[in-house]
């Protein structure tokens, strides 16, 4: 697959931990932050997360749909972070491929492909 195909980008934030009044933790939220993944990193995310799209047997499969590159990281420095590569229909059903870790800029393993909505 192309990387010349439009992309978005987006660094998520976790927030607190929160507690109820019996000590149990609670929902954590997400948000959006200003930070932004580099161009050059995002095209080789995608790049890295199409062969293993290949690899799989799904990248015919998402051809066409919507990308976005994302880390729930914001905290961690930019090579510190796991980056995933999604792939949304028009529906809204979305294949992904999780926990893409970076050498030097590079992406050198993934935690594997998933299913959304």
């Amino acid at each position: 697959m192309s990387t010349s195909q439009p992309f978005t980008t987006t660094v998520l934030q976790l927030g607190p931990s929160r507690f109820d009044m019996g000590g149990r933790s609670l929902p954590k939220f997400l948000s959006e932050t200003d930070q932004s993944i580099s161009p050059g990193l995002a095209k080789r995310l995608i790049a890295y997360a199409s062969s293993a799209m290949e690899d799989a047997g799904f990248l015919s499969a998402v051809a066409g749909w919507s990308i976005n590159v994302y880390t729930m990281d914001a905290d961690e420095r930019p090579a510190d972070r796991s980056y995933c590569v999604r792939w949304t229909n028009a529906q809204g059903g979305a294949l992904e491929v999780i926990g893409i870790l970076t050498s030097k800029g590079w992406p050198s393993l993934n935690h594997g492909i998933v299913v959304g909505d």
